[in-house]
C-alpha cells in the first residue's frame, strides 16, 4: 500500500472509534448519529479525493514520479553530451529517458546526412556539387555555351590543422567559404569539396571571366585574417580552373580533373597561385 493511502486508512479508523465513541456517550442518539454520519462521508470523501494522490514517501520507499520538466531536462544535458543525474527517476523512467536521448541523438545525425548543405561552412555537399555538375555540363554542351569550374584549396591546411587543432582549422575553412559566398552570383554554386578545398561551378562563364574571378577571390582571403591560436591568422588559397568549351574535355569529371592538374601547376613557385 502507498504512503498515502496509509495515512489515509489510519485518519479512517480513529474517525470510526472516535464517532462510535460519541454515538455511545452522546444522550442524544439522534444527534450523535447524525454527528457519526457526517464524519463518515467526510472521510470517504477525503479517502477518494486522495486516491490519485502521488505517494510521498521517505528515501527508499518509493520513487517519486518525475515532472515534465525534469524529464525534458535529463534528455537536453544527455544530447548535449553531460551525464545527467537519473537516480532520482524510476528505473523504468530512467530507461526511457535513456532510450529517448539515444532515438533523437540518432535522428539528429541523420538529419545532418540527409542535408543537402555542409554543417560546418554552409556550401552544398559533394553529392549535390557532382549532380548539378553533370547538369550544367549537359546543358553547356547542348548549346554550345560556355561554363567554368574553378577547385580552391587552403594553403598549409594539414600543416595549420596538426599544430593548432582541428577547430582552428575548421575556422579557415569557414573564413575562405564565407568569402567565396560573398563574392559568387547567383547562378554560381559553392561547394565544399573535400577537407581543405572548396569547388566552384559558374555558368555561362569562360576561361578569362573564371579567371578574373579567381584573382579577385585569392586577393579578398589574403587581405582578410582569422582569429587564431596566438593572434591573427593570414590564410592564402591555391586555385585551378577549367573552362568549356574544350577539345580535351569530353565529359563532366574530364572538366574537375582538368581544373585538378591546374591547381597542382597553381603550386608551384612563379605560378602566382591561380592557373587553369
Amino acid at each position: 500500500m502507498s504512503c498515502s493511502r496509509i495515512w489515509v486508512t489510519a485518519a479512517a479508523v480513529v474517525a470510526a472509534i472516535s464517532t462510535l465513541a460519541l454515538m455511545t456517550l452522546s444522550n442524544a442518539q439522534g444527534f450523535g448519529m447524525l454527528v457519526g454520519l457526517v464524519a463518515i462521508v467526510s472521510v470517504a470523501f477525503i479517502y477518494w479525493q486522495t486516491r490519485g494522490v502521488q505517494p510521498q514517501c521517505s528515501a527508499g520507499e518509493e520513487h517519486a514520479p518525475p515532472t515534465a520538466s525534469a524529464i525534458a531536462s535529463a534528455i537536453d544535458k544527455t544530447l548535449e553530451g553531460g551525464d545527467p543525474d537519473l537516480s532520482s527517476f524510476d528505473p523504468a523512467v530512467a530507461d526511457a529517458v535513456e532510450r529517448v536521448a539515444d532515438k533523437l541523438d540518432w535522428l539528429a545525425r541523420e538529419i545532418v546526412d540527409l542535408s543537402p548543405s555542409d554543417e560546418a561552412t554552409s556550401l552544398v555537399k559533394e553529392e549535390v556539387f557532382n549532380n548539378v555538375l553533370w547538369r550544367e555540363f549537359n546543358r553547356a554542351q547542348r548549346y554550345k555555351a560556355s561554363m567554368s569550374v574553378v577547385l580552391v584549396e587552403i594553403n598549409d591546411y594539414e600543416k595549420y590543422s596538426s599544430g593548432h587543432g582541428p577547430d582552428a582549422a575548421g575556422r579557415l575553412v569557414r573564413h575562405v567559404a564565407s568569402t567565396i559566398l560573398q563574392m559568387v552570383r547567383e547562378s554560381d554554386l559553392a561547394a565544399r569539396y573535400g577537407e581543405d578545398r572548396l569547388a566552384i561551378i559558374m555558368p555561362e562563364t569562360g576561361h578569362d571571366g573564371a579567371d578574373e574571378f579567381s584573382q579577385r577571390l585569392s586577393r579578398a582571403i589574403e587581405e582578410t585574417a582569422v582569429d587564431g591560436d596566438g593572434g591573427a591568422v593570414k590564410v592564402s588559397v591555391t586555385i585551378g580552373l577549367a573552362s568549356v568549351p574544350a577539345d580535351d574535355v569530353a565529359t563532366a569529371p574530364d572538366l574537375v580533373e582538368k581544373a585538378a592538374r591546374a591547381l597542382e601547376q597553381a603550386k608551384e613557385p612563379r605560378s602566382g597561385g591561380v592557373t587553369g
